[in-house]
């Protein structure tokens, strides 16, 4: 994939890494105090997920699946993040259904995120929208007061993802906007998000033997990415997200999680990936 060639890692590398986390997942859950083993077999299965995501995105989709639903057993909303990964809708609508509960209580970053990034994902999924319609602006009304707190593994301002979502959002009911400027925010946001890859990879010897403390794609902007491209087809702007951010100028480094989010995302009714037809573009 084409991507792999960007990030400058081995598909055979990667490929051995998810098979290695998801094996010791699968051993972890069969130990018999497992439920003192959860967190390990979470986290295994979650890094199992991010590096399948890289070289069989849809075969990724049952490792971010089995990721989420061992996150909720934990009762930690990361779990969130994961299921949108895998359009999980029973685990994304347990988790929705509990943070209504709380009332909008929140006690971590991935709390202020996971708002968000769910209430995305169910406005512009084909199955939930009419249910959930107007969910979107009005999460994202109530976050901008709190927009200037650092959120989710990568501690980016939680602004970015405001911004992002909301211009994506708009552009979805304004296909005919002109290009020049239109994604800027989103943009913006997913370059901070690949500044910590870009920094990884100056440390070659680690990073070619995928040994880096850093992920090459975080699942909280894969998640997001996996909303936005929702979010885009219930409009009338058609096309590839990855593709319209790199002709505004956007870094091949930057939109990698939007190619990821484009492979992750269910098939439409008509049987055809939901980012592979053509919409009318303003010019």
């Amino acid at each position: 994939m084409e991507w792999l060639e960007h990030l400058k890692i081995d598909r055979r590398d990667l490929t051995a890494l998810a098979d290695a986390y998801g094996a010791y997942a699968n051993v972890l859950a069969s130990a018999e105090k497992n439920r003192e083993l959860l967190p390990l077999t979470a986290s295994s299965r979650l890094l199992s997920a991010v590096y399948k995501a890289l070289v069989e995105p849809r075969a990724a989709r049952d490792e971010f699946r089995d990721a989420a639903r061992l996150y909720w057993d934990l009762k930690h909303p990361y779990g969130s993040v994961l299921a949108v990964c895998a359009e999980d809708s029973e685990t994304v609508l347990q988790y929705w259904n509990v943070a209504q509960e709380r009332g909008g209580e929140e006690r971590s970053g991935t709390d202020l995120l996971s708002p968000v990034i769910v209430s995305c994902w169910l406005s512009g999924h084909p199955q939930h929208r009419a249910e959930y319609r107007g969910i979107l602006s009005r999460v994202l009304e109530r976050s901008w007061g709190l927009s200037a707190i650092t959120v989710g593994r990568l501690r980016l301002p939680l602004r970015l993802y405001l911004a992002a979502v909301e211009e994506i959002s708009h552009s979805s009911r304004n296909p005919r906007t002109p290009n020049s400027g239109r994604f800027k925010h989103t943009i913006a946001w997913l370059e901070r998000a690949a500044e910590p890859v870009a920094q990884a990879m100056q440390d070659r010897f680690h990073w070619h033997r995928v040994h880096s403390g850093i992920l090459p794609i975080e699942p909280e902007i894969v998640a997001t990415c996996v909303g936005i491209v929702r979010v885009l087809n219930q409009g009338n702007l058609r096309q590839n997200l990855a593709r319209l951010l790199t002709e505004t100028n956007a870094s091949p480094l930057a939109v990698i999680p939007c190619e990821v989010a484009n492979n992750l995302v269910d098939r439409d009714e008509s049987g055809g990936s939901v980012l592979s037809r053509e919409g009318e573009l303003g010019e």
